[in-house]
């Protein structure tokens, strides 16, 4: 395995889609719908990647930013998400470095490219 990839997405079919995709690049990848599902252990890994999006209901966006920056220790973060205003994208990477930021729909072949 090439490393470690936690994929946050409430959207069963997007979250299935790009969960396969790190499949067969050999990564092991824990998929969640939200960021509530994660388990004591999946907090204790490093992760190479982290694919999230920031659409959640009962948080904002910038918290839930702070909230993964808080909680997970990774090396990339990638935002796929309905919200593609440069505003939410200036915002979010005030906050921490986001590696890519992509908009629904997205082409995986730009994800692919990531890692």
């Amino acid at each position: 395995m090439k490393g470690n990839v936690l994929l946050i997405q409430e959207d069963l079919i997007v979250r299935r889609i790009i969960e396969r995709m790190f499949l067969v690049n050999e990564y092991n990848c824990t998929s969640l719908s939200s960021l509530e599902q994660i388990k004591p252990e999946d907090i204790s890994h490093h992760y190479k990647f982290v694919i999230s999006d920031l659409v959640f209901r009962g948080v904002s966006p910038m918290e839930y930013v702070i909230h993964l920056q808080e909680v997970l220790k990774y090396e990339k973060i990638i935002i796929v998400s309905i919200l593609g205003q440069e505003k939410m994208k200036r915002n979010v990477s005030r906050l921490t470095e986001v590696n890519a930021y992509y908009k629904f729909p997205v082409d995986l072949e730009d994800i692919e490219a990531q890692i």
